[in-house]
């Protein structure tokens, strides 16, 4: 559901207000212990098999990150990138009261595109309510923030040539005003965004852009952000792509590699079939190697032409590909709300204490059926 487009009595005033890439590491993912209270029961075996879950940082910059996730299986990994999609919160616009609407766009279209606007909140997402658990009732500082929306056409253009008054002009996120300075329209994800739209715009109207103000028209209203998780809408997703691929497993057997390819011409040919150049032709050892073993896509290409060259095609191929059962690459951009960092940390919080209220269920139905 997009944001509520209302007119009418508002809601009480919000009252007073409240008050570059990143060098690769490895970081070990702290397990939950037991809470205090509750105590593994006497029964109770360890797991046979216990991992150590393991993140290494490839690439983190200001909107994306890549990292490594290894020494797990695929269902926590899915978890994690679900997580991150779906139940990391963010504060978005959620009702808007219109007090004058005179632009070619209805009260809803415009309701929708603020709703789209990511907004970055500078305190502790965990210090705000979600509005449906908070006590006030109706709207207050802990889990509602106000924004103020005002343009004229006339009053924009006041100080304007005669010939520049009659243009459409631009009104986007940079005319929102927030009445909390700890949350601001997030304008741009990243720098390079910011450095183009200096370049190009005016500061009016840099920004995303919401709708154009005409000759005559106005547009005034007060919008109310709240708390919330993707799941319940997607303009709460902290991120446009959160993905992860499985870590290829590249084995070649040399001699059976090297009696398929006879001469130099028939190793680029093999080079050549692979379209993210996973392969290399090393001149000291005269022999195809793996050069790049990251940059394969599974595309079976080089398989394919392996297969069809073989003189048996029942024999064994030289060349095996596997996906890495405990070892993956994700891929997270954001959308601003969120730096890359904060989602993947807030996304490990939440599937930890989705965990740990597992492992209290599961100890608790224990004691229950001992007892």
């Amino acid at each position: 559901a997009q944001p509520a487009a209302t007119r009418g009595p508002r809601h009480p005033g919000p009252g007073s207000p409240r008050p570059a890439a990143g060098r690769a590491h490895a970081t070990f993912l702290p397990r939950p212990g037991p809470r205090e209270g509750h105590r593994a029961s006497p029964g109770a075996r360890a797991m046979p098999h216990q991992r150590v879950p393991q993140l290494r940082v490839l690439e983190d910059v200001q909107d994306s990150m890549r990292f490594e996730l290894c020494n797990t299986d695929v269902s926590m990994a899915n978890a994690l990138r679900r997580i991150m999609i779906a139940e990391v919160p963010t504060i978005c616009i959620e009702a808007i009261e219109f007090n004058e609407n005179t632009t070619d766009l209805q009260d809803e279209f415009i309701a929708h595109r603020l709703g789209l606007i990511p907004m970055r909140f500078s305190g502790n997402m965990r210090d705000v309510n979600y509005q449906h658990q908070c006590d006030c009732g109706a709207a207050c500082e802990r889990c509602t923030f106000f924004f103020q929306l005002v343009v004229d056409h006339e009053a924009l253009t006041r100080d304007k040539q005669e010939h520049e008054k009659e243009l459409p002009i631009n009104i986007t996120s940079r005319r929102l005003v927030s009445l909390n300075p700890d949350i601001q329209p997030a304008h741009w994800s990243n720098s390079d965004e910011e450095r183009l739209m200096t370049e190009r715009l005016t500061p009016e109207e840099q920004g995303i852009l919401i709708t154009k103000l005409g000759p005559g028209q106005k547009l005034s209203l007060t919008a109310m952000a709240h708390k919330g998780i993707g799941k319940e809408h997607a303009k709460w997703s902290p991120v446009a792509v959160a993905t992860f691929k499985y870590d290829p497993v590249i084995k070649i057997d040399e001699r059976g590699l090297m009696a398929q390819l006879t001469t130099r011409e028939a190793s680029d040919e093999f080079i050549n079939q692979c379209p993210t150049h996973v392969f290399a032709y090393d001149s000291i050892t005269n022999k195809v190697v793996v050069r790049s073993p990251e940059n394969c896509m599974f595309c079976r290409e080089c398989l394919h032409y392996l297969e069809d060259g073989r003189e048996s095609q029942d024999g064994p191929l030289p060349l095996t590909i596997k996906h890495s059962p405990d070892k993956f690459t994700f891929t997270v951009e954001t959308t601003g709300a969120l730096t890359p960092r904060e989602v993947v940390e807030a996304a490990l919080t939440e599937l930890r204490e989705k965990l740990h209220r597992i492992h209290l269920a599961l100890i608790d139905r224990q004691t229950r059926v001992q007892g």
